[in-house]
């Protein structure tokens, strides 16, 4: 996303999280493995996996991520403003923890089959096959034959849950691949490397992008975002609010995770988003109920208005940024998500809306593919 420094003058309330640091017995131990994926790993990160010689890993080939699992953590305390809280600490180890992730992918490109678990392989990955095929074959159908019949096909996979039209909610991604999520992000919880708070009011949670200091940089999680930016959400986002958004408006965006729980983070205050459009998206497994914690928004028509709305496995709202929202109490149990916020170079949030003759035609929001803003 560039440099922080931008960001922060446009972006009030963005910020960083200090995770909970849990520290891996087995790197400690430097244990040896052999690669069975070895060829692999170099394809993706070769400046690290050339530091293996016959195709073992120890803990001499890993000494950023030894070096990072040793740092003592800050804690994260600030409820409202905390932007730039615990900043000198991540500045002063961004490189260092930029290296250990690299690392830490290696790591995991040789448990991870051993331990039979779910390996998001950027490689191998495929945005389309996580979405709900209802949905994935609407935009795949919009993206070849750009144009108002099949952006109107698009546009019926979305409900609208507010009258001002400021809120919609749709079916994302099915349960299998909510689980594949879910292990990346347990994947970082178990990755003994400390991380920046997601923003400004969230204190538990991640940040998936490499150019902030502090954040994860996972190629899974960084190809996930990447593609279901510039697929989906960005003309999704286009089309939903085509007042609000043109090419200029969405073309960054800042991906986070964000976890409600008793004894962690129990709500979130009415507030607006530092975005044009914002996506959010539940990671709850279909076993894992919680009471509480439904988001509201306030009618843009009528200030008194509240909607409310409640979350399920792998559902999405995507909302724009200037309406204000909440969520409320977690009464019991846990609510994980993601949210993407997209807007303009620098930060840069437009507010005022486009007439008609300067929004965007159906053939321009799918007939151009924008460049990757996490590249």
């Amino acid at each position: 996303i560039g440099h922080l420094s931008s960001y922060m003058m446009h972006l009030p309330h963005l910020s960083f999280r200090a995770a909970m640091m849990h520290w891996s017995i087995i790197a400690l131990l430097g244990i040896n493995y052999q690669v069975d994926s070895s060829e692999k790993c170099r394809r993706a990160i070769p400046e690290v996996c050339s530091k293996t010689t016959n195709d073992e890993l120890s803990i001499e080939s890993l000494p950023s991520l030894v070096h990072a699992r040793r740092l003592e953590e800050p804690i994260s305390k600030a409820l409202v403003g905390g932007e730039f809280e615990n900043s000198d600490f991540w500045e002063s180890n961004g490189k260092l923890l930029r290296n250990a992730w690299k690392e830490y992918y290696q790591e995991r490109m040789i448990l991870s089959p051993m331990n039979n678990t779910y390996f998001f392989s950027p490689e191998e990955f495929d945005i389309d096959s996580m979405i709900h095929p209802h949905l994935a074959r609407a935009v795949a159908n919009a993206w070849n034959n750009p144009g108002h019949a099949s952006e109107s096909i698009v546009r019926k996979q979305f409900k609208q849950v507010t009258p001002d039209g400021a809120v919609f909610s749709t079916q994302l991604i099915q349960p299998l691949h909510v689980q594949a999520l879910r292990e990346e992000i347990d994947a970082i919880e178990a990755s003994g490397l400390p991380t920046r708070r997601p923003n400004g009011m969230n204190r538990y949670g991640h940040i998936f992008d490499e150019g902030i200091d502090g954040a994860v940089a996972l190629p899974s999680l960084n190809r996930y975002c990447t593609d279901l930016v510039d697929r989906y959400v960005r003309p999704i986002g286009r089309m939903l609010f085509p007042e609000d958004i043109v090419f200029d408006d969405d073309v960054e965006a800042y991906a986070f995770s964000i976890h409600y729980k008793e004894g962690q983070d129990l709500k979130l205050n009415e507030h607006r988003d530092a975005s044009v459009v914002t996506i959010n998206i539940n990671l709850n497994l279909p076993e894992e109920d919680y009471d509480g914690s439904s988001l509201y928004f306030v009618n843009q028509d009528k200030n008194s208005d509240r909607n409310y709305l409640s979350f399920s496995p792998g559902t999405a709202i995507i909302h724009k940024g200037s309406v204000r929202h909440a969520a409320a109490s977690i009464e019991s149990g846990e609510r994980h998500n993601l949210v993407i916020w997209l807007f303009g170079n620098d930060g840069v949030v437009r507010v005022e809306p486009y007439n008609k003759m300067d929004q965007l035609t159906a053939e321009e929001r799918w007939g151009v593919a924008s460049k990757s803003i996490f590249e």
